[in-house]
């Protein structure tokens, strides 16, 4: 009796990014196309894993025109090694795997605001400032352009001390995925009323 083995297409597979560079919570496409070393004639069937440094990010069908697509967010600053691997259906299609490829992820920006400013201060009061915004874990700080008319402690509580005009700045630290962030206010101080 005559045993004919039938070795599997062999396939090839490239990875590509739409961008080399993106920004913490930036959507990034991975695309790999698959090719077959040989013209067959037939369709690519089988599925394409998209890893990030050793890690699975995802999975996509290989589609007719012999390209899968995964949309991803949330990766962590810094460079990574993106690849990817080609696992066919059934026996008809050989795995390949792609080459690596550095995706750099850059800290976003971060935009806080101050919240808790009384319409009217007048000297001798005291109220709580907070922030609104900023998806970072950063610790916030606050400062007093000039505490002779204004005081502010760390948890945002200001004195209001004497008339004039005062600047009160927020600052939220940076953190590993995002860029410090600022705010700031200016008021002015009146004379308390005497009723």
């Amino acid at each position: 009796s005559i045993t004919i083995k039938v070795l599997p297409i062999a396939t090839s597979i490239v990875l590509q990014t739409d961008k080399a560079v993106s920004v913490y919570g930036e959507a990034v496409k991975l695309t790999a196309g698959v090719e077959m070393q040989n013209e067959s004639g037939l369709n690519i069937a089988g599925k394409v894993n998209f890893y990030c440094d050793g890690s699975l990010l995802g999975a996509a069908d290989v589609t007719t025109d012999g390209t899968a697509v995964l949309e991803v967010q949330g990766i962590g600053t810094g460079d990574h090694i993106l690849t990817a691997s080609f696992v066919g259906t059934g026996t008809g299609f050989g795995e390949s795997e792609s080459s690596r490829m550095t995706h750099t992820v850059m800290r976003a920006e971060q935009t806080i605001g101050i919240t808790g400013k009384p319409d009217e201060v007048s000297a001798g009061v005291r109220f709580l400032l907070g922030i609104s915004g900023g998806g970072g874990t950063g610790e916030v700080s606050w400062s007093s352009s000039d505490e002779t008319v204004a005081v502010i402690d760390e948890d945002g509580n200001v004195t209001t001390v004497d008339v004039g005009q005062v600047t009160i700045t927020a600052r939220k630290a940076e953190d590993s995925n995002y860029l410090e962030a600022s705010a700031a206010i200016t008021f002015d101080v009146t004379e308390k009323s005497i009723r």
